[in-house]
């Protein structure tokens, strides 16, 4: 589904579109809801890209459980706080994310090779489990996070550089 910003929802009731393929709600000022549950766009085994970036009303943690095709995710510009993946998405390639999560967890997302955040981050939990393809990080700032778990993680990444961080 491409060009809803168009429509300008509030709302989506996308829960019996079960063969989704792609959801491009990106640039949607008013969108809220997503199925009744804030971010909830479980389940749609087919999805494979979802674009909600500069949503700025589409809040609470997303939820994107049985879909197992997906490829690519794009949160930036949107108000969502959490966002815990289950080891089910194991095909996720690019995963965008807003300043506003405070908390990621990512497990066994062994195909993840980009994660990028919008600037001002603040996440107080990190957890990535077998996330070992990462190669481009964007704007991750871990100043004050007090909680990281990094687990046969960052494998590719050549230097991983902390800056002003005292509570090593």
């Amino acid at each position: 589904i491409k060009g809803i910003s168009s429509m300008n929802p509030n709302q989506m009731l996308i829960g019996s579109a079960t063969r989704l393929i792609e959801l491009d709600a990106s640039n949607s000022p008013l969108l809220a809801d997503i199925n009744s549950n804030k971010a909830n766009l479980s389940p749609h085994t087919y999805l494979n890209k979802v674009d909600l970036s500069n949503c700025p009303l589409l809040g609470g943690n997303l939820r994107l459980n049985n879909s197992p095709l997906i490829q690519e995710i794009d949160t930036r510009g949107t108000n969502i706080t959490g966002l815990n993946l289950p080891s089910s998405i194991r095909n996720l390639q690019v995963l965008r994310l807003p300043n506003t999560i405070t908390e990621l967890t990512l497990n066994d997302a062994g195909m993840l090779h980009t994660l990028d955040f919008d600037e001002g981050v603040n996440l107080q939990s990190v957890s990535m489990t077998n996330c070992n393809a990462l190669e481009n990080v964007i704007n991750f700032n871990l100043l004050q996070t007090p909680s990281i778990t990094l687990n046969n993680s960052y494998n590719n990444v050549a230097e991983l550089y902390f800056k002003d961080t005292t509570n090593l």
